[in-house]
Protein backbone atom coordinates (compact mmCIF):
# COMPACT_ATOMS: atom_id res chain seq x y z
CA UNK A 1 0.00 0.00 0.00
CA UNK A 2 1.39 3.33 -0.56
CA UNK A 3 1.77 6.15 2.00
CA UNK A 4 0.76 9.92 1.20
CA UNK A 5 3.92 11.55 2.11
CA UNK A 6 2.56 14.99 1.29
CA UNK A 7 2.09 17.07 4.24
CA UNK A 8 1.37 20.35 5.06
CA UNK A 9 2.06 22.92 7.51
CA UNK A 10 -0.10 23.25 10.68
CA UNK A 11 -1.63 26.27 12.48
CA UNK A 12 0.85 26.81 14.94
CA UNK A 13 3.48 26.83 12.34
CA UNK A 14 1.68 29.19 10.46
CA UNK A 15 1.23 31.42 13.32
CA UNK A 16 4.79 31.59 14.45
CA UNK A 17 5.20 32.61 10.61
CA UNK A 18 3.14 35.11 10.55
CA UNK A 19 4.30 36.75 13.71
CA UNK A 20 7.69 36.80 12.73
CA UNK A 21 7.12 38.42 9.54
CA UNK A 22 4.96 41.25 11.77
CA UNK A 23 7.98 41.01 14.44
CA UNK A 24 10.01 41.69 11.16
CA UNK A 25 7.85 44.66 9.50
CA UNK A 26 7.73 46.61 12.84
CA UNK A 27 10.85 46.54 13.18
CA UNK A 28 12.19 47.77 9.59
CA UNK A 29 9.13 50.64 10.10
CA UNK A 30 10.62 51.53 13.44
CA UNK A 31 14.40 51.69 11.43
CA UNK A 32 12.53 53.95 8.94
CA UNK A 33 10.93 56.38 10.80
CA UNK A 34 14.63 56.43 12.93
CA UNK A 35 16.51 57.19 9.54
CA UNK A 36 13.30 59.56 8.67
CA UNK A 37 14.03 61.61 12.21
CA UNK A 38 17.79 61.76 11.59
CA UNK A 39 17.04 63.39 7.94
CA UNK A 40 14.89 65.75 9.78
CA UNK A 41 17.11 67.10 12.27
CA UNK A 42 20.25 67.21 9.95
CA UNK A 43 18.20 69.68 7.79
CA UNK A 44 17.27 71.48 11.25
CA UNK A 45 21.15 71.88 11.92
CA UNK A 46 21.15 73.25 7.82
CA UNK A 47 18.66 75.63 8.30
CA UNK A 48 20.75 76.80 11.15
CA UNK A 49 23.66 77.44 9.23
CA UNK A 50 21.75 78.92 6.56
CA UNK A 51 20.45 81.17 8.61
CA UNK A 52 23.53 82.23 10.65
CA UNK A 53 25.62 82.72 7.10
CA UNK A 54 22.75 85.31 6.15
CA UNK A 55 22.70 87.09 9.97
CA UNK A 56 26.46 87.41 9.10
CA UNK A 57 25.69 89.02 5.60
CA UNK A 58 23.09 91.06 7.23
CA UNK A 59 25.17 92.43 10.03
CA UNK A 60 27.70 93.30 7.46
CA UNK A 61 25.32 95.51 5.56
CA UNK A 62 23.49 97.35 8.19
CA UNK A 63 26.05 97.25 11.14
CA UNK A 64 23.21 95.68 13.62
CA UNK A 65 21.19 92.29 13.36
CA UNK A 66 17.59 92.10 13.02
CA UNK A 67 15.76 94.17 15.75
CA UNK A 68 13.54 91.12 16.45
CA UNK A 69 12.98 90.02 20.16
CA UNK A 70 11.87 87.24 19.50
CA UNK A 71 10.49 85.19 16.30
CA UNK A 72 9.96 81.65 16.22
CA UNK A 73 9.13 79.00 13.35
CA UNK A 74 7.64 75.72 12.67
CA UNK A 75 6.39 73.80 9.78
CA UNK A 76 3.87 76.23 8.58
CA UNK A 77 5.52 79.68 9.89
CA UNK A 78 4.96 80.88 13.39
CA UNK A 79 5.21 84.43 15.34
CA UNK A 80 7.34 86.60 13.76
CA UNK A 81 8.96 84.18 11.03
CA UNK A 82 8.14 84.07 7.85
CA UNK A 83 4.42 86.40 8.38
CA UNK A 84 3.78 88.67 5.54
CA UNK A 85 2.78 92.39 8.37
CA UNK A 86 3.67 95.23 6.55
CA UNK A 87 3.92 97.70 9.28
CA UNK A 88 7.47 98.05 10.31
CA UNK A 89 7.15 97.34 14.34
CA UNK A 90 5.50 94.21 12.70
CA UNK A 91 7.94 92.87 10.41
CA UNK A 92 8.65 89.21 10.48
CA UNK A 93 12.19 87.95 10.35
CA UNK A 94 11.48 87.23 7.11
CA UNK A 95 11.63 90.32 5.69
CA UNK A 96 14.90 91.69 7.26
CA UNK A 97 16.88 88.24 5.90
CA UNK A 98 14.71 87.70 2.95
CA UNK A 99 17.09 89.35 0.34
CA UNK A 100 20.25 87.68 2.33
CA UNK A 101 18.68 84.00 1.71
CA UNK A 102 18.15 82.29 -1.44
CA UNK A 103 14.80 81.42 -1.40
CA UNK A 104 13.59 84.73 0.18
CA UNK A 105 12.05 83.12 2.73
CA UNK A 106 13.23 81.77 6.43
CA UNK A 107 13.65 77.70 6.44
CA UNK A 108 10.24 75.82 7.48
CA UNK A 109 10.65 72.80 9.52
CA UNK A 110 10.75 69.42 7.33
CA UNK A 111 7.77 68.25 9.86
CA UNK A 112 4.07 68.45 9.12
CA UNK A 113 3.72 69.01 13.03
CA UNK A 114 2.91 72.77 14.26
CA UNK A 115 5.75 72.42 17.42
CA UNK A 116 8.10 75.32 17.21
CA UNK A 117 11.18 74.39 16.05
CA UNK A 118 12.94 77.36 15.38
CA UNK A 119 13.92 80.58 17.40
CA UNK A 120 15.84 83.78 17.19
CA UNK A 121 16.07 86.92 19.33
CA UNK A 122 18.27 90.03 19.73
CA UNK A 123 17.68 92.77 22.17
CA UNK A 124 17.73 96.34 22.44
CA UNK A 125 20.04 96.57 25.21
CA UNK A 126 22.85 96.42 23.56
CA UNK A 127 22.16 98.13 20.06
CA UNK A 128 20.92 94.40 18.65
CA UNK A 129 24.43 93.82 18.48
CA UNK A 130 24.24 90.35 19.52
CA UNK A 131 21.87 87.54 18.99
CA UNK A 132 21.02 83.85 19.72
CA UNK A 133 19.14 81.49 17.72
CA UNK A 134 18.24 77.54 18.59
CA UNK A 135 16.48 74.41 16.77
CA UNK A 136 14.81 71.74 19.05
CA UNK A 137 15.80 68.64 17.37
CA UNK A 138 13.69 65.66 17.61
CA UNK A 139 16.68 62.48 17.84
CA UNK A 140 18.24 61.28 20.75
CA UNK A 141 21.65 61.79 19.00
CA UNK A 142 21.02 65.52 18.81
CA UNK A 143 19.36 66.16 21.59
CA UNK A 144 22.48 65.05 23.58
CA UNK A 145 24.38 67.75 20.73
CA UNK A 146 22.25 70.32 22.07
CA UNK A 147 22.70 69.47 25.94
CA UNK A 148 26.62 69.85 25.50
CA UNK A 149 26.24 73.23 23.34
CA UNK A 150 27.08 75.22 26.14
CA UNK A 151 24.14 77.70 26.31
CA UNK A 152 21.48 77.92 28.45
CA UNK A 153 20.74 74.64 31.13
CA UNK A 154 17.06 75.35 30.79
CA UNK A 155 17.23 75.20 27.46
CA UNK A 156 19.43 71.41 26.96
CA UNK A 157 16.45 70.29 24.65
CA UNK A 158 17.70 72.94 22.14
CA UNK A 159 20.67 73.31 19.93
CA UNK A 160 21.35 77.09 20.92
CA UNK A 161 24.61 79.31 18.35
CA UNK A 162 25.23 82.66 18.50
CA UNK A 163 26.67 85.22 20.86
CA UNK A 164 23.99 85.73 22.88
CA UNK A 165 23.46 82.35 24.93
CA UNK A 166 27.17 81.48 25.06
CA UNK A 167 27.43 84.66 26.48
CA UNK A 168 24.60 84.87 28.92
CA UNK A 169 25.50 80.81 29.73
CA UNK A 170 29.19 81.95 30.26
CA UNK A 171 28.68 85.32 32.36
CA UNK A 172 29.82 84.50 36.21
CA UNK A 173 27.83 87.78 37.28
CA UNK A 174 24.53 85.71 36.53
CA UNK A 175 23.03 82.49 38.21
CA UNK A 176 19.98 80.64 37.38
CA UNK A 177 17.07 82.62 35.20
CA UNK A 178 19.89 85.26 35.08
CA UNK A 179 21.43 82.98 32.18
CA UNK A 180 18.15 83.04 30.19
CA UNK A 181 18.37 84.98 26.90
CA UNK A 182 15.60 83.81 25.09
CA UNK A 183 12.49 84.85 27.62
CA UNK A 184 9.52 83.52 26.22
CA UNK A 185 10.30 80.09 26.99
CA UNK A 186 10.96 80.76 30.87
CA UNK A 187 10.21 83.92 32.02
CA UNK A 188 9.57 83.27 35.31
CA UNK A 189 11.74 85.71 37.38
CA UNK A 190 13.34 87.58 34.55
CA UNK A 191 11.82 90.93 34.44
CA UNK A 192 14.76 92.95 32.01
CA UNK A 193 15.22 90.42 29.21
CA UNK A 194 12.98 91.88 26.70
CA UNK A 195 15.87 95.03 26.71
CA UNK A 196 18.95 93.02 27.61
CA UNK A 197 21.27 90.22 26.84
CA UNK A 198 20.40 88.03 29.03
CA UNK A 199 17.65 88.12 32.08
CA UNK A 200 20.56 89.05 34.75
CA UNK A 201 21.51 92.05 32.55
CA UNK A 202 23.94 93.17 29.89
Amino acid sequence: MLRNNQGGFTIIEMLVVVAIIGILSTLSIMSLNSRKSDARDVKRLGDLDTMTKALALYYTANGSYPPIQQAFGYSTGGYNWNGSATAPALYPLKYYLGPYLATGFLPTDPSSDTAYRYYYGSNPGDGYQSYGMMMRPETAKYKTMAANDKGYSSYSGYYEVGSQPSYCAQNSAYSGVGKNWYFYLNASGCTVIENAKCCGGN
